[in-house]
């Protein structure tokens, strides 16, 4: 299996734990646990703030989320773990969970991912 159908599982199951699981500590943990597989595949952006403006529009209207690209997607990604991880007080992960802000991101980013593979 190459490493991009892993990571479409890994997104696909990330996904389905953001949709289903109830327990905030779970999802905390799920969360965390999906952006150090992130960081781990090199798949977070070293580049992320120069999205910031892009992503603080898409935060405002999270309807332009899906006109994104996938690599800009993944840069909203790296922008979430960053922001948890540079304050672990502020608890991003939870704020864009709560928002639906990561559920929409990961949803548009397997779409993407699909399209570009032709599934």
């Amino acid at each position: 299996m190459t490493s991009y159908n892993k990571y479409l599982l890994v997104f696909h199951k990330f996904y389905n734990d953001l949709i289903n699981l109830n327990d905030e500590s779970i999802i905390r943990k799920t969360i965390t646990d999906f952006m150090f597989y992130l960081e781990k595949h090199r798949l977070v952006d070293k580049n992320y703030l120069e999205h910031n403006s892009l992503f603080l529009a898409c935060e405002v209207n999270q309807e332009k989320i899906k006109d994104q690209s996938a690599e800009i997607l993944l840069s909203f990604l790296t922008m979430i773990y960053r922001i948890d991880y540079i304050d672990p007080n502020s608890d991003a992960f939870m704020i864009y969970y709560k928002n639906k802000m990561l559920e929409h991101i990961i949803y548009h980013l397997i779409l993407k991912m699909k399209n570009f593979k032709g599934v």
